[in-house]
């Protein structure tokens, strides 16, 4: 395999391919338009990332190319470590916004109602140490981050966010349409993928919350990603 094949798995255009595909294993059968609509990324980027994980031993295929026969994505669990360091080191630099603070002594619960208040639930995904709280409720959250699908300035001045490169909050850009978590906690407040939660944890380098990271993908995670397919 070339350098430049493994530089662009580890790229952003890759990571968001390879993101959808552990959280829906399904679509790794899916066409390219639907591929293409769920990530943002042109038909000849998924291709690609398609056939090196092939080479890399992250798909099992029947047939003589991907086109034909059934795709399986197999070794997920260390294809999900790898996207980690991916999110770490490359897609989350590439989304990240800004950072914020709440306006006076607001607490990062005071901001899940203003989040309600806003009626932007199809706009705004909570994550981070936040969305981990609300998973998993044994966690009192120090930071929050939120995933703006679109109108920054606008969802900004709702949630009387004030800039702070030493805030607490971290605003980064969603991708594709498949960033929220399939299910609604808490009165429907709009939370992200486990997936996003459990990688924004394992950023911060705390035991605790490496800790929580692990809750979350065993309760979580765990299910869809370690059914018997690794020994093939």
């Amino acid at each position: 395999m070339s350098i430049s094949t493994i530089r662009f798995l580890g790229q952003a255009a890759g990571l968001k391919v390879i993101f959808l595909f552990l959280k829906k294993l399904e679509s790794l059968m899916w066409n390219y338009r639907e591929i293409e609509r769920a990530t943002g990324v042109s038909s000849g980027g998924f291709a690609l990332v398609i056939s090196n994980l092939r080479e890399m031993g992250f798909v099992r295929l029947e047939g003589d190319n991907v086109r034909q026969g059934q795709s399986e994505l197999i070794n997920r669990r260390e294809l999900l470590d790898r996207w980690d360091l991916g999110y770490a080191e490359k897609l989350r630099p590439s989304l990240f916004y800004n950072r914020y603070r709440m306006a006076g002594s607001r607490s990062l619960y005071d901001l899940l109602d203003d989040i309600l208040g806003a009626n932007a639930n199809n706009r705004i995904l909570i994550g981070g140490e936040l969305g981990a709280a609300l998973l998993v409720k044994d966690l009192y959250p120090k930071s929050a981050t939120l995933i703006f699908a679109e109108d920054h300035y606008n969802l900004i001045m709702l949630l009387n966010l004030i800039s702070d490169p030493n805030g607490n909050i971290d605003v980064l850009d969603s991708f594709g349409t498949f960033n929220h978590f399939d299910n609604e906690l808490l009165d429907g407040l709009p939370l992200a993928d486990p997936l996003l939660i459990r990688a924004e944890l394992l950023l911060r380098g705390s035991n605790q919350l490496k800790a929580i990271a692990d809750k979350i993908y065993n309760s979580f995670i765990k299910d869809s990603l370690e059914i018997p397919d690794q020994d093939y």
